[in-house]
Order: structure tokens, then sequence, then C-alpha cells
């Protein structure tokens, strides 16, 4: 695993053993920020979920301004610093530990985010109680983006009067849901 592009381009990413963290693939992340890469430049992300920090770090080396991490594993919190620390980032990296619902819920983590990166274990049902915090806690900007990782034949539902599917993309087993708020 490796940081695609950017400032960082082929920088090796360290990951916890075993099955409990799963990092996007390369040729995902690379697909996913060629798609929203004038986004980028000087944006605040907030990175759900952040297992290795792969899709956070991704951001800042192509130019995002700050990003937060949440990660509720320490194991793979441990793994997430070194990784921050190997990019140089620490300045403009901020780890939060805990569940991120009760984070987002608490005001720990403080909004608004340009854009949001949500990558939860897919057989966990976390997708609709997180966007309905980011909904409720106005974590997302007004011309923000929320990109969803999740299995390919997983269903989510989504209340279409908060958020609307912009894109949906599948690589493999994986799919890619591009939300944005119903305005």
């Amino acid at each position: 695993m490796r940081i695609v592009a950017g400032k960082h381009r082929g920088l090796g990413l360290q990951a916890p053993k075993g099955l409990e963290t799963r990092p996007t693939a390369d040729r995902v992340r690379e697909a996913i920020f060629s798609s929203i890469q004038f986004r980028l430049p000087g944006a605040r992300i907030l990175d759900a979920f952040a297992g290795t920090g792969a899709m956070g770090l991704e951001a800042l080396s192509r130019g995002a301004e700050s990003v937060v991490f949440c990660e509720q594993s320490k194991a793979a919190r441990a793994i997430l610093q070194k990784n921050i620390d190997r990019a140089g980032e620490g300045g403009r990296a901020q780890v939060v530990a805990g569940d991120v619902l009760a984070q987002l819920k608490s005001g720990r983590i403080k909004g608004p985010f340009d854009l949001i990166f949500l990558d939860p274990p897919y057989r966990a049902n976390l997708y609709e109680p997180v966007l309905d915090i980011i909904n409720h806690g106005h974590f997302l900007a007004k011309d923000g983006l929320i990109v969803a990782e999740s299995a390919k034949k997983a269903l989510f539902s989504l209340n279409d009067r908060v958020f609307l599917i912009y894109k949906q993309k599948s690589y493999g087993d994986t799919q890619i849901t591009y939300l944005i708020q119903n305005k």
C-alpha cells in the first residue's frame, strides 16, 4: 500500500496485521481521487473509520488543508500515527481516538468538512447512523461531498430528502458511493 500521487507519491504505508483493518486498494483510491481532485486544494477533511489513514494521507498529499482522522482500534491508531509521522504531516493531521459516532455526538470532532470519507466495517450497519449524525450536526459543508465505501452487494438506505447519490461506481467487490446534500 502506498500514496498514489502528490507530494508523497510512492510513500509506502503500513497496515496492521490481521483482518480487522481493510485498507482501500491502491487502484480504488486512485479512481476516487481522480474523480475528486479539484475538490482537494484547501479542503478540510474527515477520515472517519480511518484505519491506516490511507485516504486522508492521500488527500493531504494532493493539497488538502487538514484531515481529522477518527479511529477506534488502538492497534490501527498506532499504525495510523506512524504513517502520519512517515509522511511528515503531523501539523495538518489530528487523530481522534474512539468510536466515530460518539466523537461526532460529543463535539470532539468539529466541522464542517468539505469532504468526508466513510469506510466503516462492512457488516457493522453504521452507514445510516453516521449519515444521520453528519446531517443533524451539520458536519458537511454547504457544497461538501461524502465518499462512502461499501461492499458491492451492500445496501444502505438513504434519506433522499437529506442526501442524494451524486455518483456510484463499482471496482470488483467494492462499491463507492458519492453523496451530496439535497438542497
